[in-house]
């Protein structure tokens, strides 16, 4: 392994993971400063880890639950025991086709839900209903041929 991969944070907004391990702790600690209305959005290509940062952040928030990417069912809801977050909404937008889409299952509805936190797979056709104050997180895997490397981007 190289050794400017053996850091975990290069900057204040570039996480590095070198495993699965590492993308779990990140999504665990970033869970951690989660308030009411947080809306999460991760992009990436397919396999980079999204659905690792959202399994990570529920791990914080006590979910016991295999969570899974609702790639079929678009969407999976969470009940939350925390003191002031209720639930997380857990959406994979890789098969809605257009915003209309969006629009007919509620979609304004759950991101605009104060009482708890939204994650994104696949945001980009969202992006236009999302309000501003929206954390975008970047995953991208290894370019140097080091399998479990990757980058998220807090934009």
């Amino acid at each position: 392994m190289q050794e400017k991969n053996k850091k975990k944070k290069t900057t204040k907004n570039v996480y590095i993971s070198n495993n699965f391990e590492d993308t779990m702790k990140f999504a665990y600690n970033l869970a951690k400063k989660s308030k009411n209305g947080d809306i999460y959005c991760l992009e990436g290509e397919l396999g980079v880890g999204k659905t690792v940062i959202a399994k990570g952040m529920g791990k914080f928030f006590g979910i016991k639950e295999n969570m899974t990417s609702p790639t079929f069912t678009i969407l999976k809801t969470y009940d939350l025991s925390h003191d002031k977050i209720k639930k997380l909404y857990h959406f994979d937008l890789y098969r809605i086709k257009n915003i209309d889409e969006l629009i007919n299952i509620g979609f304004e509805e759950y991101i605009n839900d104060k009482n708890s936190i939204v994650i994104i797979e696949w945001p980009k056709i969202a992006y236009e209903l999302l309000p501003k104050n929206i954390k975008v997180l970047k995953i991208s895997k290894s370019t140097n041929n080091i399998d479990d490397y990757r980058e998220i981007n807090i934009l």
